[in-house]
Protein backbone atom coordinates (compact mmCIF):
# COMPACT_ATOMS: atom_id res chain seq x y z
CA UNK A 1 0.00 0.00 0.00
CA UNK A 2 2.48 2.57 0.97
CA UNK A 3 4.72 1.68 -2.20
CA UNK A 4 1.16 2.45 -4.31
CA UNK A 5 0.41 5.77 -2.57
CA UNK A 6 3.96 6.91 -3.11
CA UNK A 7 3.61 5.94 -6.86
CA UNK A 8 0.01 7.85 -6.89
CA UNK A 9 0.93 10.90 -5.10
CA UNK A 10 4.18 11.57 -7.14
CA UNK A 11 1.98 11.62 -10.27
CA UNK A 12 -0.43 13.72 -8.62
CA UNK A 13 2.19 15.87 -8.37
CA UNK A 14 3.66 16.02 -11.69
CA UNK A 15 0.15 16.83 -13.16
CA UNK A 16 -0.31 19.84 -11.52
CA UNK A 17 4.40 20.36 -11.75
CA UNK A 18 6.98 40.86 -8.88
CA UNK A 19 9.87 50.92 -5.09
CA UNK A 20 6.75 52.51 -6.10
CA UNK A 21 5.87 54.31 -8.72
CA UNK A 22 3.69 57.23 -9.26
CA UNK A 23 2.43 58.58 -12.70
CA UNK A 24 -0.78 60.11 -13.49
CA UNK A 25 -0.80 59.22 -16.83
CA UNK A 26 -1.20 55.07 -15.44
CA UNK A 27 -4.82 56.41 -14.59
CA UNK A 28 -5.27 58.59 -17.27
CA UNK A 29 -8.80 57.28 -19.32
CA UNK A 30 -7.68 56.74 -22.71
CA UNK A 31 -4.29 57.23 -22.26
CA UNK A 32 -1.74 54.89 -24.54
CA UNK A 33 1.91 53.74 -23.76
CA UNK A 34 4.54 50.48 -25.15
CA UNK A 35 4.85 47.68 -22.17
CA UNK A 36 7.98 46.34 -21.94
CA UNK A 37 9.86 44.76 -19.03
CA UNK A 38 12.63 46.65 -17.65
CA UNK A 39 15.33 43.70 -17.43
CA UNK A 40 18.30 45.93 -16.91
CA UNK A 41 19.15 44.54 -13.45
CA UNK A 42 18.04 48.09 -11.71
CA UNK A 43 14.41 46.52 -10.55
CA UNK A 44 14.62 44.34 -7.83
CA UNK A 45 12.78 40.71 -8.86
CA UNK A 46 12.46 38.66 -5.50
CA UNK A 47 9.01 37.30 -4.63
CA UNK A 48 7.37 35.67 -2.57
CA UNK A 49 4.87 32.89 -3.57
CA UNK A 50 1.90 31.27 -1.77
CA UNK A 51 0.58 28.35 -3.80
CA UNK A 52 -2.02 25.48 -2.53
CA UNK A 53 -3.61 22.90 -4.63
CA UNK A 54 -5.95 19.86 -4.83
CA UNK A 55 -6.48 16.70 -6.28
CA UNK A 56 -9.22 14.86 -6.30
CA UNK A 57 -9.30 11.30 -8.12
CA UNK A 58 -12.37 8.58 -8.80
CA UNK A 59 -11.08 5.57 -8.99
CA UNK A 60 -11.76 1.90 -11.17
CA UNK A 61 -10.45 -1.41 -11.63
CA UNK A 62 -8.40 -3.12 -9.69
CA UNK A 63 -6.70 -0.25 -7.55
CA UNK A 64 -10.39 0.39 -6.35
CA UNK A 65 -10.72 -2.65 -4.31
CA UNK A 66 -7.55 -1.97 -2.07
CA UNK A 67 -7.77 1.65 -1.99
CA UNK A 68 -11.33 2.39 -2.25
CA UNK A 69 -12.74 4.40 -5.14
CA UNK A 70 -11.85 7.69 -3.90
CA UNK A 71 -8.46 9.93 -3.32
CA UNK A 72 -8.00 13.26 -2.25
CA UNK A 73 -4.85 15.31 -1.62
CA UNK A 74 -4.07 18.69 -0.59
CA UNK A 75 -1.33 20.97 -0.52
CA UNK A 76 -0.97 24.26 0.81
CA UNK A 77 3.13 25.54 0.81
CA UNK A 78 5.19 29.02 -0.03
CA UNK A 79 8.71 29.49 -0.86
CA UNK A 80 10.75 32.50 -1.95
CA UNK A 81 11.23 33.49 -6.15
CA UNK A 82 14.50 35.08 -6.70
CA UNK A 83 15.24 36.28 -10.44
CA UNK A 84 18.17 37.65 -11.68
CA UNK A 85 18.63 40.05 -15.04
CA UNK A 86 21.86 40.17 -16.99
CA UNK A 87 22.24 40.93 -21.14
CA UNK A 88 22.05 38.06 -23.27
CA UNK A 89 24.11 37.05 -25.51
CA UNK A 90 21.86 38.33 -28.54
CA UNK A 91 21.02 42.15 -29.30
CA UNK A 92 17.26 42.47 -27.09
CA UNK A 93 17.25 39.72 -24.97
CA UNK A 94 18.18 39.07 -21.92
CA UNK A 95 19.44 36.01 -19.57
CA UNK A 96 17.39 35.25 -16.22
CA UNK A 97 18.87 33.44 -13.71
CA UNK A 98 15.81 32.46 -11.23
CA UNK A 99 16.32 30.20 -7.90
CA UNK A 100 13.81 28.79 -5.53
CA UNK A 101 14.56 28.52 -2.35
CA UNK A 102 12.80 28.81 1.71
CA UNK A 103 10.18 26.05 0.42
CA UNK A 104 7.65 25.65 3.28
CA UNK A 105 5.03 23.48 3.43
CA UNK A 106 2.69 24.81 5.78
CA UNK A 107 -0.22 22.34 5.96
CA UNK A 108 -1.20 18.94 3.47
CA UNK A 109 -3.16 15.81 3.70
CA UNK A 110 -4.04 12.52 1.90
CA UNK A 111 -7.39 10.66 1.96
CA UNK A 112 -7.61 7.23 1.28
CA UNK A 113 -9.76 3.90 1.32
CA UNK A 114 -11.59 6.29 4.01
CA UNK A 115 -8.63 6.78 6.01
CA UNK A 116 -6.05 10.01 6.10
CA UNK A 117 -2.85 11.17 6.53
CA UNK A 118 -2.13 14.21 7.94
CA UNK A 119 1.46 15.73 6.62
CA UNK A 120 1.28 17.56 10.80
CA UNK A 121 1.67 13.95 11.54
CA UNK A 122 4.74 12.87 9.82
CA UNK A 123 8.12 14.14 10.42
CA UNK A 124 8.75 17.48 9.86
CA UNK A 125 12.58 16.99 9.37
CA UNK A 126 11.60 14.29 6.44
CA UNK A 127 9.23 17.12 5.19
CA UNK A 128 11.57 19.49 4.84
CA UNK A 129 14.16 17.35 3.91
CA UNK A 130 11.80 16.63 0.81
CA UNK A 131 11.32 20.13 -0.07
CA UNK A 132 14.72 21.33 -0.03
CA UNK A 133 15.35 18.87 -2.49
CA UNK A 134 12.65 20.39 -4.87
CA UNK A 135 14.77 24.08 -4.85
CA UNK A 136 16.81 23.95 -8.92
CA UNK A 137 18.61 26.87 -10.68
CA UNK A 138 17.09 27.40 -13.67
CA UNK A 139 17.67 30.30 -16.69
CA UNK A 140 16.44 31.45 -19.71
CA UNK A 141 16.44 33.88 -21.85
CA UNK A 142 13.98 36.29 -23.47
CA UNK A 143 13.23 39.23 -25.10
CA UNK A 144 11.79 42.76 -23.51
CA UNK A 145 8.43 41.22 -23.89
CA UNK A 146 9.05 38.20 -21.93
CA UNK A 147 9.00 36.02 -24.82
CA UNK A 148 10.77 32.60 -24.36
CA UNK A 149 14.23 32.21 -26.43
CA UNK A 150 15.59 29.29 -24.74
CA UNK A 151 16.16 27.33 -21.23
CA UNK A 152 18.78 25.66 -18.77
CA UNK A 153 18.46 23.51 -16.00
CA UNK A 154 20.97 22.92 -13.42
CA UNK A 155 23.10 24.58 -16.22
CA UNK A 156 22.61 21.95 -19.17
CA UNK A 157 20.85 23.92 -22.12
CA UNK A 158 17.75 22.26 -23.21
CA UNK A 159 15.03 21.88 -25.77
CA UNK A 160 12.08 21.74 -24.09
CA UNK A 161 9.79 25.15 -24.45
CA UNK A 162 7.88 24.00 -21.99
CA UNK A 163 8.40 20.76 -20.45
CA UNK A 164 7.50 22.72 -17.09
CA UNK A 165 3.94 24.62 -18.45
CA UNK A 166 3.22 21.86 -20.28
CA UNK A 167 2.20 19.40 -17.73
CA UNK A 168 1.34 22.59 -15.95
CA UNK A 169 -2.10 24.33 -16.28
CA UNK A 170 -0.47 27.74 -15.53
CA UNK A 171 0.68 27.58 -18.71
CA UNK A 172 3.75 28.74 -20.26
CA UNK A 173 2.72 33.00 -19.90
CA UNK A 174 4.09 32.38 -16.13
CA UNK A 175 7.45 30.64 -16.59
CA UNK A 176 8.69 34.44 -16.47
CA UNK A 177 6.93 36.72 -14.41
CA UNK A 178 4.31 38.26 -16.52
CA UNK A 179 2.37 37.61 -19.84
CA UNK A 180 3.90 38.27 -22.90
CA UNK A 181 3.46 41.93 -23.41
CA UNK A 182 2.25 43.00 -27.08
CA UNK A 183 4.04 45.09 -29.56
CA UNK A 184 2.83 49.18 -29.85
CA UNK A 185 1.00 51.07 -27.54
CA UNK A 186 -1.86 50.12 -25.93
CA UNK A 187 -4.25 51.37 -23.49
CA UNK A 188 -6.86 50.38 -21.10
CA UNK A 189 -9.10 47.86 -22.04
CA UNK A 190 -7.24 46.97 -24.80
CA UNK A 191 -6.81 43.25 -25.51
CA UNK A 192 -4.24 40.79 -27.51
CA UNK A 193 -3.85 37.61 -28.39
CA UNK A 194 -0.68 35.52 -28.05
CA UNK A 195 0.35 31.43 -28.43
CA UNK A 196 2.89 28.89 -27.67
CA UNK A 197 3.67 25.54 -28.67
CA UNK A 198 5.46 23.72 -25.96
CA UNK A 199 7.84 20.40 -27.18
CA UNK A 200 7.86 17.54 -24.83
CA UNK A 201 9.65 14.35 -25.73
CA UNK A 202 8.51 12.23 -28.48
CA UNK A 203 5.38 14.53 -28.80
CA UNK A 204 3.71 16.70 -31.30
CA UNK A 205 4.46 20.07 -30.50
CA UNK A 206 1.25 21.00 -27.19
CA UNK A 207 -0.64 23.85 -27.97
CA UNK A 208 -1.47 27.04 -25.94
CA UNK A 209 -3.57 29.96 -27.00
CA UNK A 210 -3.93 33.09 -24.40
CA UNK A 211 -5.93 36.21 -24.38
CA UNK A 212 -4.40 39.12 -22.36
CA UNK A 213 -6.92 42.31 -21.22
CA UNK A 214 -5.84 45.53 -19.39
CA UNK A 215 -8.77 45.61 -17.58
CA UNK A 216 -7.99 48.85 -15.41
CA UNK A 217 -5.86 50.83 -13.32
CA UNK A 218 -5.62 49.82 -9.95
CA UNK A 219 -2.97 51.12 -7.27
CA UNK A 220 -1.66 47.78 -5.77
CA UNK A 221 1.16 47.66 -3.01
CA UNK A 222 2.29 51.48 -3.38
CA UNK A 223 2.52 51.09 -7.05
CA UNK A 224 0.09 52.62 -9.87
CA UNK A 225 -0.46 49.56 -12.01
CA UNK A 226 -2.35 48.35 -14.77
CA UNK A 227 -4.27 44.94 -13.99
CA UNK A 228 -3.52 42.39 -16.97
CA UNK A 229 -6.03 39.71 -16.90
CA UNK A 230 -4.83 36.38 -19.00
CA UNK A 231 -7.04 33.64 -19.98
CA UNK A 232 -5.34 30.19 -21.16
CA UNK A 233 -6.30 27.36 -22.70
CA UNK A 234 -3.70 24.29 -23.88
CA UNK A 235 -5.12 21.45 -25.73
CA UNK A 236 -5.50 18.07 -24.76
CA UNK A 237 -2.89 15.52 -25.23
CA UNK A 238 -1.72 12.07 -23.78
CA UNK A 239 1.47 10.70 -21.86
CA UNK A 240 2.68 7.26 -21.67
CA UNK A 241 5.42 5.96 -18.71
CA UNK A 242 7.85 6.59 -21.18
CA UNK A 243 6.88 10.13 -22.36
CA UNK A 244 7.16 10.50 -18.55
CA UNK A 245 10.71 9.11 -17.78
CA UNK A 246 11.91 11.32 -21.23
CA UNK A 247 11.06 14.01 -19.15
CA UNK A 248 12.37 13.27 -15.90
CA UNK A 249 15.73 12.29 -17.57
CA UNK A 250 15.77 15.37 -19.24
CA UNK A 251 15.31 17.49 -16.55
CA UNK A 252 18.48 15.47 -14.26
CA UNK A 253 17.07 11.65 -14.20
CA UNK A 254 14.43 9.20 -12.75
CA UNK A 255 15.10 10.40 -9.04
CA UNK A 256 13.53 14.07 -9.89
CA UNK A 257 10.58 11.59 -9.46
CA UNK A 258 10.94 10.90 -6.05
CA UNK A 259 10.30 7.43 -6.30
CA UNK A 260 13.78 5.33 -6.03
CA UNK A 261 13.14 1.75 -6.93
CA UNK A 262 9.29 1.56 -6.36
CA UNK A 263 8.47 1.30 -10.05
CA UNK A 264 7.72 -2.46 -11.45
CA UNK A 265 9.74 -3.61 -14.62
CA UNK A 266 6.20 -4.13 -16.16
CA UNK A 267 4.35 -0.69 -15.11
CA UNK A 268 2.93 0.58 -17.94
CA UNK A 269 0.73 4.42 -17.50
CA UNK A 270 -1.46 6.37 -20.15
CA UNK A 271 -2.33 10.02 -18.64
CA UNK A 272 -4.50 11.98 -21.34
CA UNK A 273 -5.06 15.55 -20.36
CA UNK A 274 -8.37 17.30 -20.69
CA UNK A 275 -7.99 20.99 -21.91
CA UNK A 276 -6.54 22.69 -19.41
CA UNK A 277 -7.11 26.29 -18.47
CA UNK A 278 -5.90 29.16 -16.49
CA UNK A 279 -6.56 32.60 -15.46
CA UNK A 280 -4.26 34.82 -14.97
CA UNK A 281 -4.17 38.23 -12.93
CA UNK A 282 -0.91 40.19 -13.37
CA UNK A 283 -0.16 43.86 -11.24
CA UNK A 284 2.22 45.29 -14.22
CA UNK A 285 4.01 48.65 -13.04
CA UNK A 286 4.03 50.19 -16.59
CA UNK A 287 6.49 52.50 -15.73
CA UNK A 288 8.86 50.61 -14.13
CA UNK A 289 8.31 47.41 -16.14
CA UNK A 290 7.44 45.60 -13.07
CA UNK A 291 5.08 42.89 -11.64
CA UNK A 292 3.81 43.86 -8.46
CA UNK A 293 1.75 40.64 -7.88
CA UNK A 294 0.22 37.90 -9.67
CA UNK A 295 -2.24 35.58 -9.02
CA UNK A 296 -3.15 32.39 -11.20
CA UNK A 297 -5.93 30.12 -11.06
CA UNK A 298 -5.78 26.87 -12.96
CA UNK A 299 -7.86 23.88 -13.59
CA UNK A 300 -6.72 20.46 -15.54
CA UNK A 301 -8.82 17.17 -16.06
CA UNK A 302 -7.05 14.13 -16.35
CA UNK A 303 -7.64 10.20 -17.02
CA UNK A 304 -4.90 7.54 -15.98
CA UNK A 305 -5.28 3.71 -16.99
CA UNK A 306 -2.14 1.78 -15.49
CA UNK A 307 -1.48 -1.73 -15.56
CA UNK A 308 1.39 -3.46 -13.44
CA UNK A 309 0.81 -1.81 -9.97
CA UNK A 310 2.11 -3.30 -7.27
CA UNK A 311 -0.60 -5.98 -5.50
CA UNK A 312 -3.04 -5.75 -8.86
CA UNK A 313 -1.23 -8.74 -10.61
CA UNK A 314 -1.15 -6.97 -13.84
CA UNK A 315 -4.82 -6.14 -13.91
CA UNK A 316 -5.79 -2.35 -15.38
CA UNK A 317 -6.51 0.29 -12.96
CA UNK A 318 -8.24 3.75 -14.47
CA UNK A 319 -8.49 7.04 -12.39
CA UNK A 320 -10.24 10.25 -13.19
CA UNK A 321 -8.30 12.98 -11.46
CA UNK A 322 -9.35 16.63 -11.73
CA UNK A 323 -6.65 18.95 -10.25
CA UNK A 324 -7.13 23.03 -9.23
CA UNK A 325 -4.36 25.52 -8.60
CA UNK A 326 -3.95 28.78 -6.64
CA UNK A 327 -0.86 30.81 -6.78
CA UNK A 328 -0.55 34.21 -5.25
CA UNK A 329 2.79 36.10 -6.05
CA UNK A 330 4.05 39.30 -4.46
CA UNK A 331 7.05 41.83 -4.91
CA UNK A 332 8.96 41.11 -1.66
CA UNK A 333 9.46 44.97 -0.33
Amino acid sequence: MRRTVALLAALALTITACGGGSDPSVFDAGATRALAYSLTGDAPFDYHVAMDMSVSTDIGGALAASMGETMNMAMDMEFDAAYRVIAGSDPGTYRVELGVGNIHLNSGNVEVAGESVDFADLDPAEIQAAMDAQATEMAYVIDGQGRLQSMEVGGESIDLGGVFSGISPMGSQDLFFGPELPDGEIAVGDTWETNSEQALPGLDPIRTDLTHQVVRAEERDGHDTWLIKTEATTEPYTLTWDDLMAMASAIGGVDQLGLGDEIPAAFQLSMRMAPATATTYTWLDPIQGLTVAQEILSGSGIRIDMAGLPGTQGRVSSMNMDATTHVVMDLNS
